[in-house]
């Protein structure tokens, strides 16, 4: 596995990164994903937008819980966990557990990457099966495949959506496209030194998580991760660049 991480990121052929883009399809999926590489940018000075698509109203088993209590609740959570790590928040209002690959999705996200103008966009692997037994979440595939749609297509193609050009968003292609998810990557970055960071985001969804032991949880994914690499911890990445 080759060593990756945010003091020589130009090992990706990225250069001059000044703004990110992280893209999700529930509120808690950048922390549990790269809530440490999120906060390792911010703390070079790199702005990050994070871009959450639903509202995460289907979350949760609790017979005593409606879906509009749980918004509330989450959307108060998330704007809590963006804080943490210092990242700007777009969040969209698709159906959690419904959402479907859309035009209308991508025009969506395509909007969102020709305003911000990032120079990578972090997203979600849109592959049915992680790891080789970790089943991906129906949301988790499409939102990523649609960002990685709208990269090649929505937000650099002209003519593909003219009302972007009619809101004055000009057409924009990042560097570089980042995948999170579970399972052994192709590149890593260290969060030794955010890993706090990344623990006091995730606790912020205390309607999803488990506050006691939630810490422990990502210490051991993330120190395995570590071990393997030379660090105490990190979080495994893919790094692609766009076609041109």
């Amino acid at each position: 596995m080759e060593k990756i991480s945010v003091s020589d990121i130009d090992m990706l052929r990225f250069e001059n990164i000044e703004r990110v883009l992280a893209v999700g399809a529930h509120p808690d999926d950048l922390d549990f994903g790269c809530g440490g590489t999120i906060a390792c940018f911010v703390d070079r000075g790199i702005s990050v937008t994070e871009l959450i698509v639903t509202q995460g109203g289907a979350g949760s088993n609790d017979p005593g819980m409606t879906r509009e209590r749980l918004l509330e609740i989450r959307s108060r959570e998330t704007k809590e966990a963006a804080a943490v790590l210092g990242a700007d928040l777009i969040q969209l209002t698709y159906e959690d557990g419904h959402v479907e690959e859309s035009t209308g999705l991508r025009r969506d996200i395509s909007r969102v990457i020709r305003s911000v103008r990032p120079d990578i966009v972090m997203c979600m692997d849109p592959r049915p099966i992680l790891d080789n037994h970790f089943f991906n979440h129906p949301d988790h595939r499409i939102v990523g495949q649609v960002t990685l749609d709208a990269l090649i297509t929505g937000a650099s193609t002209r003519l593909l959506f003219p009302e972007l050009l009619d809101e004055g968003l000009a057409p924009w292609k990042p560097a570089g496209a980042v995948l999170m998810g579970p399972g052994w990557r192709s590149g890593f970055v260290d969060i030794t030194k955010t890993l706090d960071r990344k623990i006091a985001a995730l606790l912020c969804h205390a309607s999803q998580v488990d506050a006691q032991n939630i810490g422990d949880m990502v210490r051991k994914w993330t120190r395995r991760v570590g071990e393997r690499v030379g660090c105490t911890y990190a979080e495994t990445l893919d790094f692609y660049p766009v076609v041109p």
